[in-house]
């Protein structure tokens, strides 16, 4: 005879205290609440594996269309790493997963622990094609949540598909999985040598301001972009995040060319305090001084800076540099 879920879930919280009351360090947690969630969450520190019987009890509460969500997700958390012993629980993730009728709570619970039993659970690279093809499955999921989720662990799998997916949603916005600063910063995860040109054209013509930044950030892999970076970086009608951007990247593509656009940006009493600071820090910290003769004209100038300059923040930046030259 099936028994009432009411009934199962007291049942079940007994239990839980039962096998919380063997685990040292569980009684003291016990004893400032008695809520299921909570008991749940003491046993997810336990140090030995879950029984079998206790095991299925705890997924077939998961399982529960009429349970909580929250308080599934809560089982999904106390008990994850077990399911990785076990094919069918493994498969009992992907369905959840998969299952658009279920819960947002439950589907990225599913995930999370999908996600801990590829690194800790021998068992589960037998089922890798499995969990991977059940994320491509749902990479056009109605809910957006689950759908970045999803292609977010695909793009950190440097998974072709995915990729293929991110850059047709960039030349086709009525394509687009997510908006075009998160592809951007997807498909930065493992960016091929035919994504800068298109960087650089995002740049001139950008679908937001987000995904330019992102853009920007991304071209610091590409040598071919030095003369853009450049442009960005001097440029005094961009915006401070935009010339920042381009200041870090240039500092990765060519960081002799960035020591010698920062130096004029920190000794132009035109700029923006934030940039030169920016400029000046980033000198302090990566300029190879050591094997350079000391630029006494830069050095001059920043003492300069130091005797007139107003901004405390500014003059703290110019100390630093110096004291690392002398």
């Amino acid at each position: 005879m099936a028994i009432d879920p009411s009934e199962y879930r007291r049942q079940y919280a007994e239990e839980l205290q039962r096998q919380a009351q063997s685990q040292p360090g569980s009684q003291e947690f016990l004893n400032r609440s008695d809520s299921l969630s909570q008991q749940l969450e003491a046993l997810a520190g336990r140090a030995q594996p879950l029984p079998e019987e206790d095991l299925a009890n705890a997924i077939q509460l998961i399982r529960d269309p009429a349970g909580e969500p929250a308080l599934r997700a809560s089982a999904l958390r106390a008990i994850g790493r077990d399911m990785g012993n076990r094919e069918e629980s493994i498969d009992t993730l992907l369905d959840l997963l998969k299952d658009q009728t279920q819960p947002r709570e439950v589907r990225l619970g599913a995930l999370k622990v999908l996600q801990m039993l590829a690194f800790i659970s021998p068992l589960f690279l037998s089922k890798r094609p499995e969990f991977l093809a059940a994320l491509r499955s749902i990479v056009e999921d109605a809910d957006a949540a689950v759908r970045q989720a999803v292609i977010e662990v695909l793009a950190l799998e440097k998974d072709e598909y995915v990729q293929r997916r991110l850059n047709e949603g960039l030349d086709d916005p009525s394509r687009a999985l997510v908006s075009p600063e998160k592809a951007i910063q997807l498909l930065g995860q493992d960016v091929h040598a035919e994504l800068y040109p298109r960087l650089r054209e995002m740049i001139q013509n950008p679908p937001s301001p987000a995904a330019r930044e992102e853009a920007v950030r991304l071209l610091a892999g590409d040598p071919e972009s030095r003369e853009l970076l450049v442009n960005l970086m001097s440029d005094k009608e961009e915006g401070l995040g935009i010339r920042s951007l381009s200041a870090a990247a240039l500092q990765s593509v060519d960081p002799l060319e960035f020591t010698e656009q920062a130096k004029k940006i920190v000794l132009d009493d035109a700029e923006e305090e934030e940039l030169r600071i920016t400029g000046l820090t980033g000198l302090t910290h990566f300029e190879d001084r050591p094997s350079w003769a000391p630029d006494r004209e830069f050095i001059e100038g920043l003492e300069r800076l130091k005797s007139e300059s107003a901004s405390e923040p500014l003059k703290e930046a110019v100390d630093r540099y110096l004291n690392r030259t002398k």
